[in-house]
């Protein structure tokens, strides 16, 4: 979607351009600078969901860690406090 929805706003404007070659000077300035605009935009929107997904990994990761560590201080069976802690221990090598 955001890659969609500025290619063809960007689609649009070109076929603007190509279909009115009578447009002024200041009109095709103005509409390449509208499609500059909308690149840099799209690109921008795109490295901060990029960047909120990870930050949302993390903190899910996080999560987990604390549940199973909830779980652990609850377990009285040996084997299944070994395979929590093997688990907390793979989580936290996933953060770092």
């Amino acid at each position: 979607m955001f890659i969609l929805i500025p290619i063809v706003i960007i689609f649009l404007a070109l076929s603007y351009l190509q279909l009115n070659p009578d447009v002024s000077l200041v009109v095709e300035i103005f509409i390449y600078f509208l499609i500059l605009g909308v690149i840099i935009i799209s690109v921008l929107i795109t490295k901060a969901i990029k960047r909120d997904l990870k930050k949302q990994d993390y903190n899910q990761t996080i999560l987990e860690i604390s549940r199973l560590k909830e779980e652990l201080q609850h377990t009285s069976n040996t084997q299944r406090i070994l395979g929590l802690k093997n688990e907390i221990s793979k989580l936290e090598e996933e953060i770092k």
